[in-house]
């Protein structure tokens, strides 16, 4: 059975980009706040395995 999809992924999906690949294992979701529960669609930017 596969993990579920992040609450901060479905956050920015539904605020910021509904182009954003959703259940894309490879594309991270990045907390510029440094907080990793946050789910601010404005605290999010999609990014990498090593930029994360």
């Amino acid at each position: 059975m596969g993990r579920g999809t992040s609450a901060a992924r479905v956050s920015y999906y539904l605020s910021k980009d509904r182009g954003f690949p959703l259940f894309d294992p490879s594309v991270y979701m990045r907390h510029i706040c440094g907080n990793g529960m946050c789910i601010n669609p404005d605290h999010l930017i999609p990014g990498t395995k090593d930029e994360n």
